[in-house]
Parts: C-alpha cells; sequence; structure tokens
C-alpha cells in the first residue's frame, strides 16, 4: 500500500515510501513514545494521538528501514518524527544530530563504494544538520518544493526549473575510505543554493555553496526530533 496524501508533511527524502498497517503500528508507536519520553516529551501522546507511520528501506544501512511517524500535538498541529528500525528489532529515532548519524555508521554503514550509495546517503545524512531549528534539504525536483495552497505560479522563480538530480563523481579508493565529490541544489529556510560536498567514509563536507534565490515555501520548524511544516512562508 503506498503512501497518501493525508500525511502533513512530505518524507523526510523521496523514494517508495510504503504506509505500515495498523497492526504494526502500535509496537512502533510504543518504541517512539519510549523513545520521547527519554528526551522528556510525553509518551502517551504517541499512542493516544498517532495519526499514521509509513517507511522506506534503505540500501545504506543493510536490512533497515527508515520510518516516519505523525502525531497530532496539543495545539492541534501535527508533527512527524523519524526512526530507523533495523535488525533485532534495534530501534534508533533520529533527533535531528549527526552524531546519532554517525554513532550508527560505525556498525552500520555499508561501504559506500558506488554513485548511487553515495547519493543516497549524502541526501539522508544532510537531513540531519540543522542549524536556527531548520534543516539542510537535499533538493532534486521541483515536486520536493512545498508551496502555500493558493499561490499565484508566477510567484515562483522559473530557475527552479534547473533542479535535478544530484550530480556524483566516480567513486575512488584511497586507503580504506571510498570518496566521491557531489553537485546539486540545497534548501535552507526559504533559500535554493547550489552546493558541492566531498564524501570520505561517513563524513560530508560542503566544499562550496551559491545562494541562487528566495523561495515562497512553507515554513518548516525543527524542533527536537519534530518537523512542523506550517501552512505559511517563512517570516522576515
Amino acid at each position: 500500500m503506498s503512501t497518501t496524501n493525508a500525511w502533513s508533511a512530505p518524507p523526510l527524502i523521496p523514494g517508495p515510501w510504503k504506509d505500515i498497517a495498523p497492526s504494526d503500528a502500535l509496537a512502533l508507536a510504543t518504541r517512539i513514545g519510549a523513545a520521547m519520553q527519554a528526551l522528556g516529551s510525553a509518551e502517551s501522546i504517541w499512542i493516544a494521538e498517532l495519526q499514521r507511520l509509513r517507511a522506506i528501506r534503505l540500501n545504506i544501512y543493510e536490512n533497515w528501514l527508515l520510518g516516519e511517524a505523525e502525531v497530532l500535538l496539543p495545539d492541534a498541529s501535527h508533527g512527524v518524527a523519524n526512526f530507523l528500525y533495523g535488525p533485532g528489532r534495534r530501534f534508533v529515532l533520529l533527533d535531528h544530530a549527526s552524531a546519532t548519524v554517525h554513532a550508527l555508521n560505525e556498525t552500520e554503514l555499508v561501504p559506500l563504494s558506488n554513485q548511487e550509495l553515495v547519493a543516497e546517503y549524502v541526501r539522508f545524512f544532510c537531513c540531519h544538520l540543522t542549524a536556527d531549528a531548520a534543516r539542510f534539504q537535499i533538493v532534486e525536483s521541483v515536486d520536493q518544493l512545498m508551496f502555500p495552497p493558493g499561490l499565484d505560479p508566477a510567484a515562483i522563480p522559473a530557475v527552479v526549473q534547473e533542479i535535478g538530480p544530484l550530480r556524483v563523481s566516480p567513486v575512488a579508493q584511497v586507503h580504506d575510505e571510498y570518496t566521491a565529490t557531489v553537485s546539486g541544489h540545497l534548501l535552507f529556510r526559504n533559500v535554493l543554493y547550489r552546493a558541492q560536498y566531498l564524501v570520505s567514509g561517513d563524513s560530508v563536507q560542503m566544499t562550496a555553496d551559491q545562494p541562487i534565490c528566495t523561495l515562497p515555501v512553507r515554513a518548516e520548524l525543527i524542533t527536537g526530533p519534530l518537523r512542523i511544516l506550517e501552512l505559511g512562508p517563512y517570516e522576515g
């Protein structure tokens, strides 16, 4: 069963996401609630107010699923939290901190030995780099840009038509690490950039960035492990 348009926000990364059946949702909601409680959030809300769950299989972590859970918050807004679910029912709540990803990489990251794996890792990793309550989002399609309802198409800069898939150089092996350069488009808050990265092992270093334009996209707030997509654009 594919995901529907009922979600309040698009997936963390694009791909063939699948909705999780209600029969499997309670066990995962309990795990999410326990992890959120450890971060100071109310555990019960993830069982009583869970709206939906979806998941996608990752290639960079063998036999792991990247999952998303949407919950109705006390102020009536909707928040989306991401998690990884792996062998032995291992559960990792993703809290938009690169340290969490690096800790998992020590034992679970497959060698990034080809261009497809490098591209998937950059998409995934950059989402966990945050500043000023916003994440760094790799954008490979205009469809990933979330505009407010009713926005005049004339307000969208024509340059967005240049957005396309990540470009990855041939992967080289230097000593015991695979390395490659990656270039593409990056969205931070409402500013679209052209950016270039150097990937070495599990390290992703931005080596160049050029702002292109400001976009009238819907504001996204990062608060702890939650993403909250607002209806209106960024202010200021």
